[in-house]
């Protein structure tokens, strides 16, 4: 992106951060709230009222923070706390997001973006249009080496936009309908992600 692109990326990726921040708060002092609905019902209002990130990028954040909570949740019970007790026997106890002693922080420049309302291929795929907080701002793309997904056996989803050393990167979530898997044809495999 040229330097106003640049600057209006940084300004909405720190508004979905600062939002980002005032949700993960909201769940900590609510009990671990876990439902992105019922989060929605308490903040949409309030966020609307106050920020210019549009609709469906508030909506966004509360999903994204949620799914943040439930990963650290998983990370937790992976993990159960060990002691010796005074039988010098192991014990494990079970861990949950109560065990969190402030709330998740949100540090990293992004922005996850709902693809055709906050992004859009454009231009015969040679322009990626993105909505920024004052208007929407269109890049240089190329499917070079990538052709074969944008065809209708794969569906693009929700990108997140991230700052890295000094630039910027959109990643788009693909996903494609294949058919079971069938280990007897392929008894090899040990892993599938």
């Amino acid at each position: 992106p040229d330097t106003n692109q640049a600057e209006q990326f940084v300004a909405m990726s720190q508004e979905y951060q600062r939002l980002a921040n005032i949700v993960s708060q909201w769940i900590f002092d609510h009990g671990f709230q876990l439902s992105w609905l019922k989060i929605n019902h308490q903040l949409y209002k309030i966020f609307r009222q106050e920020s210019s990130l549009n609709s469906q990028m508030v909506q966004s954040i509360f999903r994204t923070v949620v799914a943040r909570y439930k990963a650290v949740q998983e990370q937790l019970k992976q993990h159960p706390y060990c002691y010796k007790n005074e039988e010098d026997k192991w014990v494990q106890v079970p861990r949950d997001l109560n065990w969190l002693v402030r709330p998740i922080q949100f540090r990293r420049p992004q922005a996850d973006l709902v693809r055709h309302s906050n992004y859009s291929f454009v231009e015969g795929m040679q322009q990626i249009s993105i909505t920024t907080l004052d208007k929407r701002t269109k890049l240089g793309f190329t499917s070079k080496g990538f052709e074969k997904y944008f065809t209708d056996d794969w569906k693009l989803g929700t990108a997140r936009l991230v700052h890295n050393q000094g630039k910027w990167f959109l990643h788009i979530g693909i996903t494609k309908e294949v058919s079971d898997f069938d280990t007897k044809d392929n008894p090899q495999i040990v892993g599938i992600d």
